[in-house]
């Protein structure tokens, strides 16, 4: 399924798939992305910037709530092939980079294949590069400095649990 998009306000929209969704915050500089799917949702991603009118050349910085590959998939392209700034809560940096790994393995998920929504699921996920080990190695802490120069000034709100440097982010 492609992207659908709905404005939350005129300058957040939240877009979604059938196993993602992520968040597009513009203003009059550009646009950001709060979480950037699975690597095979780059263009998914692309094309929910062009619905707002905005190209790749547009797009301010992605912001990661957590470096799960499936928040993380199509910024790992943006960042390497256009240098788009990636920036994280600081306890998610290294995550981020893959220094470690917080996620669950093949082996965690084939344990659960017998089971037909996992199934489903697993071979959805495959698909979309939900293996993939990449990290990005410019990835940074998003600081006060940062954020007051992006469209929606975020700030990231520590909100750990579900990864060691988790957070929401308020615009």
């Amino acid at each position: 399924m492609a992207a659908a998009v709905t404005a939350i306000t005129d300058s957040v929209h939240f877009a979604h798939t059938d196993l993602v969704n992520w968040t597009l915050v513009a203003d009059d500089t550009g646009v950001i992305l709060i979480d950037a799917g699975f690597p095979g949702d780059r263009d998914d991603v692309l094309a929910s910037l062009r619905q707002l009118g905005f190209g790749v050349d547009d797009l301010r910085a992605i912001l990661l709530t957590h470096a799960h590959i499936d928040h993380l998939g199509s910024a790992i392209w943006f960042a390497k092939t256009h240098g788009t700034p990636v920036y994280c809560h600081a306890d998610e940096v290294g995550h981020t980079k893959r220094e470690y790994l917080e996620q669950a393995s093949p082996l965690d998920v084939a344990t659960h294949a017998w089971q037909p929504r996992w199934l489903k699921w697993s071979v959805a996920i495959s698909r979309k590069g939900a293996f993939t080990h990449d990290g990005i190695p410019t990835a940074r802490p998003l600081t006060e400095d940062a954020a007051a120069g992006l469209p929606g000034s975020p700030a990231a709100i520590p909100s750990p649990g579900h990864t060691g440097g988790h957070c929401s982010f308020v615009v």
